[in-house]
């Protein structure tokens, strides 16, 4: 069992870390969002989708803690700006999947590549032997906090 206080402070540090990466040049994440007309909870279902494309409504509607209404309303929204299309199931003719379209695994691969350039700039100060211990650490601690072994 793990000692609570240690947990504890780890979550602290964990908290601290999050916010300063979450304000790293979240400037341009948003200028980028609102050039083309994304708002957070869309943002999340192209996000969604990028890791498991081909998700149905409900699945999406569940994984976000949306209504299966909103979701609904957020694809069509999508849809109607070209970032995603409804595709029925191949072995079920009731299901609409929902999938990314090239504009919107562009406009995704986009928003990465800032964040990536962003995260490399702020751990660039680094020192090289933290550099590897840190990156050692988090690769040995990502099994236990990720879900389904992203």
């Amino acid at each position: 069992m793990n000692n609570p206080n240690a947990t504890q402070e780890l979550a602290i540090l964990f908290a601290k870390l999050s916010g300063i990466v979450t304000m790293t040049g979240i400037g341009e994440i948003l200028a980028v969002m609102q050039q083309h007309d994304i708002s957070a909870p869309r943002f999340a279902v192209l996000k969604f989708l990028n890791a498991k494309d081909g998700a149905t409504v409900t699945t999406i509607a569940l994984e976000l803690g949306l209504t299966i209404g909103s979701t609904s309303q957020l694809i069509d929204r999508l849809e109607v700006d070209g970032l995603v299309q409804r595709v029925d199931d191949e072995s079920d003719r009731r299901v609409r999947r929902i999938y990314l379209n090239d504009r919107g695994t562009y406009l995704i691969n986009q928003l990465k590549s800032l964040r990536m350039r962003q995260m490399e700039e702020l751990l660039s100060n680094l020192p090289h032997d933290l550099v590897v211990q840190l990156s050692a650490t988090l690769t040995a601690v990502f099994p236990y906090i990720t879900k389904d072994n992203e």
